[in-house]
């Protein structure tokens, strides 16, 4: 499997060659709409057109803060162009929240949401969902009687059952 990836990646860097798609790309047209995106070339690509050149540069200092404030805060590009926080979903940064419940609200607040099934288990849904509802306490209000349901049911077993 070792050999596979190596070979794998070898033949793909060599047919990116041959067809011509390793190369650099043709500079986008700064002036004309770009795709579907209904943007500018300049929009789109903004250091390609000139707009991303600073007037001063910047100290390595400066830059390895910068990168050092990125990593920390998950902006650097991961993969497919999403960021590190958005492809941890949001696990990754500060996270500042500003609440006016106490500690004690927020504990009593989750021990209810654990005891009725509703903190989130997995794939979106909730425990109670994922357990058919078998977790939690189940209400359920009847705006009938026993006796009018029992009528209901004598009723349409004499219908033959067709309701």
């Amino acid at each position: 499997m070792k050999n596979f990836t190596r070979v794998f990646a070898l033949s793909t860097i060599a047919l990116a060659m041959v067809t011509g798609s390793a190369y650099a790309a043709d500079r986008p047209d700064c002036s004309s709409i770009q795709g579907f995106s209904g943007k500018l070339g300049r929009d789109l690509y903004p250091g390609n057109c000139g707009q991303a050149n600073p007037s001063t540069p910047k100290s390595r200092d400066q830059v390895q803060a910068e990168l050092a404030s990125a990593q920390q805060n998950g902006d650097i590009v991961a993969g497919m162009g999403f960021t590190q926080r958005e492809l941890s979903h949001g696990t990754i940064g500060p996270v500042t929240v500003a609440s006016d419940n106490t500690r004690e609200q927020v504990k009593s607040e989750l021990a209810q949401a654990q005891r009725n099934g509703d903190i989130v288990a997995g794939m979106g849904f909730t425990q109670r969902e994922l357990s058919h509802g078998t977790i939690g306490p189940v209400t359920v209000a009847s705006t009938k009687t026993r006796e009018q349901v029992y009528s209901e049911l004598v009723q349409w077993k004499k219908t033959g059952g067709t309701n």
